[in-house]
């Protein structure tokens, strides 16, 4: 027999209820014990409060439970008269207001052209073939009851007339425990991402009073590199509907739990390795409820949220994860961004203020966490530039907001484009006229940063205008030092001493300056991060890896251009940060003591060559 169950046949018979047995109905209705009349009419998933959730935003609470909207000509609804009968009386009202303005008289003023424009909305021409309304390319965006959301692109139109079919079918059987057409990430997919589980915990919360020392943690540091809510969120909304007698869905949860995880990880309270086994156990919980049997539904908000955070804390906690981890994490919810239509500007469809800027800020933290593994592991973005025009989330006195406004002009204006001309497989042809200009347009982006007494803010914004322009001058610094010796050759002077900052020598002496400067920056910043505050400083590998990078140009420099009169300092900074940050960490994880072998080896090389 087959078993599979379809959308319900529109041939169906319809049961015939007897007076008493329609007047239970209704009674039941009442009390919301059954779902509203117009709620099952249209097959939505009812709330079953009296008025229903449903009905009140659709704007007929004064139907519900047992009233239903009637439908008029093209499907519009109205709820006291038919489409014709309005439209007969309005026609009636116009023939009189015209028959009106023409007693009036001319001179009149009422007569004015501006207030009979009023009059002929209906009969002005239609739009001209040619031009093209941009909400015709905006495609459809569903908001469910419990923040689930579902986006269909202008060329999805057949697939997102099934999927709505199925959402009615689904609604319209409560019973049915099936999640086909759930699109959260299955628990195959999950383990594929983050690896098998090495451990038995529950998700079991901690006590009010240490989530809220958690989550206060996490405001001021985790949130600086992914902030999942703003800190008046956490403390006002997440923790109070957590702990609350509703509770909250199962990746809600999560998100949570990788909040406390990434506190633990980043509080300078923990030292001595403590805070990598609190932080990996309240991962290993927060992974416990991300796999675990939902009771409620699953926003796609919420999954993307715990997705952005635990790519996040893979990669800090390097001991026990990898950075691929983190990429995968990251590309899986930049793209579940694209299903929930996030990268689409939620202003766009008239959504409330709180709910856009909501909507805008998760894009871009997701967007620019993508972008940023992306460029670092030198592969493609997950979400092309091109379809997106989210906006970005107003400013307001919220905690890191300097910080992540500039993260997110940073990751759109700066490193989208160096991808497109770095890491493109057919990149377009570029002058290096070009390069420098955008390298003038980078500057321009970099605004004051508030001071801050939070070492680990002050070392993050010190670095995201260095980063960006070493990534970007980095291969050209290396054709000018790689190509030294065959232009010393070609000059037919051997002995002269080749020097890759003098702009007669080579053409990319701009770069080298500027890589030059950038890695100086970053590589003194660095050390003195690590002065200042020992112990976080080691734990942020994404951040110490900027330093690597600054130092492998120094290194390539002073070993490559010995006669050039910055390899002396060049040297002494490279000094700096070997033996004054790398050898401090090598204990933290393998990929600061491979770090430092490699360093310590460039250096060694780069002070023969130099002597």
């Amino acid at each position: 027999m087959n078993s599979t169950k379809g959308p319900p046949s529109s041939r169906r018979a319809t049961k015939t209820l007897s007076v008493s047995q329609q007047k239970a109905v209704e009674e039941k209705r009442l009390r919301g014990e059954l779902s509203c009349a117009e709620c099952r009419r249209l097959k939505l998933r009812c709330d079953r409060q009296v008025p229903c959730g449903s009905c009140s935003r659709r704007g007929c609470a004064s139907i519900c439970p047992s009233g239903v909207l009637e439908a008029g000509a093209g499907h519009i609804h109205q709820g006291g008269m038919r489409v014709g009968q309005l439209r007969t009386k309005i026609g009636i009202m116009a023939s009189r207001i015209r028959e009106l303005e023409a007693a009036l008289g001319e001179g009149h003023a009422l007569l004015e052209e501006r207030l009979l424009k009023i009059g002929r909305i209906d009969e002005e021409p239609p739009e001209e073939p040619g031009s093209i309304s941009q909400l015709e390319g905006l495609g459809t965006l569903t908001l469910g009851e419990e923040g689930e959301a579902s986006y269909f692109g202008s060329s999805g139109g057949n697939e997102s007339l099934i999927a709505r079919e199925m959402m009615l079918y689904n609604n319209s059987n409560e019973d049915d425990d099936s999640d086909e057409s759930s699109p959260n990430p299955t628990p195959e997919l999950f383990t594929a991402i983050a690896g098998p589980s090495l451990s038995n915990e529950q998700a079991i919360l901690p006590s009010e009073e240490e989530a809220r020392s958690l989550a206060l943690a996490y405001c001021a540091t985790g949130a600086l590199f992914f902030r999942a809510w703003r800190r008046e969120e956490i403390l006002d909304e997440v923790l109070p509907k957590v702990y609350g007698p509703g509770g909250a869905s199962t990746h809600f949860q999560s998100a949570l739990f990788f909040v406390f995880a990434l506190g633990a990880y980043l509080t300078s309270k923990m030292t001595n390795g403590l805070h990598e086994d609190q932080a990996e156990l309240w991962f290993q919980r927060g992974r416990a409820a991300f796999q675990k049997k939902n009771q409620k539904r699953n926003s796609l908000e919420d999954t993307i949220r715990a997705l952005g955070l635990m790519g996040t804390y893979f990669s800090m906690a390097s001991r026990h994860h990898s950075r691929d981890s983190a990429w995968a994490a990251l590309a899986l919810a930049a793209k579940l961004c694209q299903g929930a239509g996030l990268h689409r500007d939620p202003a766009r469809w008239s959504l409330p203020p709180a709910l856009v800027q909501r909507r805008r800020a998760l894009f871009w933290e997701v967007y620019q966490s993508d972008i940023s593994h992306s460029i670092a592991l030198g592969r493609p973005p997950t979400t092309p530039l091109s379809f997106v025009d989210c906006e970005y989330p107003d400013e307001d006195s919220s905690s890191h907001q300097d910080i992540c406004s500039l993260k997110y002009r940073y990751c759109r204006d700066a490193f989208v484009p160096i991808m497109d001309l770095v890491l493109s497989a057919h990149p377009t042809k570029r002058s290096y006229r070009e390069v420098l200009e955008l390298d003038a347009k980078i500057r321009r982006l970099q605004v004051p940063v508030a001071p801050s007494d939070n070492a680990l803010k002050t070392f993050f914004a010190s670095q995201l205008l260095n980063a960006v322009v070493l990534t970007l001058h980095r291969s050209y610094m290396a054709r000018a030092i790689l190509n030294g010796k065959e232009t010393a050759a070609n000059d037919g002077d051997s002995n002269k001493t080749y020097d890759p900052f003098d702009p007669e020598q080579t053409p990319y002496a701009s770069s080298v300056n500027a890589a030059y400067h950038a890695a100086e920056e970053i590589s003194r910043s660095l050390h003195g991060f690590a002065v200042t505050d020992p112990e976080i400083a080691g734990r942020v590998w994404f951040l110490t890896y900027h330093g690597f990078s600054a130092a492998l140009v120094l290194g390539a420099l002073a070993s490559r251009a010995p006669g050039s009169s910055y390899a002396p300092t060049a040297i002494m900074t490279l000094s700096l940060v070997v033996d004054g940050v790398f050898a401090k960490y090598i204990h933290v994880s393998a990929r600061h003591r491979t770090a430092f072998v490699i360093l310590r080896r460039l250096k060694t090389r780069a002070i023969r060559r130099y002597t």
